[in-house]
C-alpha cells in the first residue's frame, strides 16, 4: 500500500514539526511526506530527508489550493492513500497500520 501526505504548514515551524514527527514516527511508513510552505517561513532545515519539501506559494490561498499545488508537485502514480492535513494534526504511531 504506497501512502502519500501531504502537509500544510502555515507560519508555525513547532506545530509542522511535530506533524512530521508524528507521521515519521509510524509503524508503517508513509511513502512520501510532503510538506507544503503557505506562509514562505518554513526552511525545513530539521525535516527528515524522507520529507519532501515543496517551495513556497506565491500567496496564501486556502487549503484546498495549496494541496492540489502540492499535489501537482508530486507523482502519484500507483498510490493508494492520500491524505490531506494541517500542521497541527499529531497522530498515534498505528495511524497508517
Amino acid at each position: 500500500m504506497r501512502v502519500v501526505i501531504f502537509i500544510l504548514h502555515y507560519k508555525d515551524s513547532q506545530l509542522t514539526n511535530r506533524c512530521v514527527a508524528s507521521l515519521l514516527a509510524q509503524k508503517k511508513k508513509p511513502d512520501i511526506c510532503c510538506v507544503i510552505d503557505n506562509s514562505w517561513d518554513y526552511s525545513g532545515e530539521s525535516l527528515s530527508t524522507l520529507v519532501t519539501p515543496i517551495k513556497p506559494r506565491i500567496y496564501n490561498d486556502g487549503f484546498g489550493r495549496a494541496m492540489n499545488y502540492g499535489v501537482s508537485a508530486v507523482k502519484l502514480e500507483a498510490t493508494d492513500i492520500l491524505l490531506f492535513v494541517n500542521n497541527d494534526c499529531e497522530f498515534p504511531d498505528t495511524f497508517l497500520d
